[in-house]
């Protein structure tokens, strides 16, 4: 039985040496290198949500400041598993949202 488990293990690559701090932060943040479609659907839910709250203009300055922070960041992912993985279209993602924005 053992065996068993050990080949099913979840993910072993991604928990090999890593925080499960680390883990959980990129576990969040993996919404950001979806594909363009699914992002699109994340973003649009997101401003539904700020949108009872905030007017048009704040919730947009709100949400370009947040989305800038994460452009100046060197890495958005702390693990290795979800930079090489998610980086690139978490980037071009975000960028994307700013420029609609």
């Amino acid at each position: 039985m053992k065996q068993l488990f050990q080949r099913h293990a979840v993910t072993p690559a991604l928990l090999l040496g890593g925080d499960l701090m680390e883990i959980f932060l990129d576990l969040d943040l993996a919404i950001l290198g979806a594909a363009s479609s699914e992002y699109d659907e994340y973003a649009a839910q997101i401003r539904k949500e700020y949108i009872i709250h905030y007017s048009w203009e704040d919730y947009r300055a709100g949400r370009k400041a947040v989305l800038r922070g994460f452009l100046t960041r060197q890495r958005l992912y702390f693990t290795d598993y979800f930079h090489r993985l998610y980086e690139i279209e978490a980037r071009h993602n975000i960028q994307r949202e700013i420029d609609s924005l």
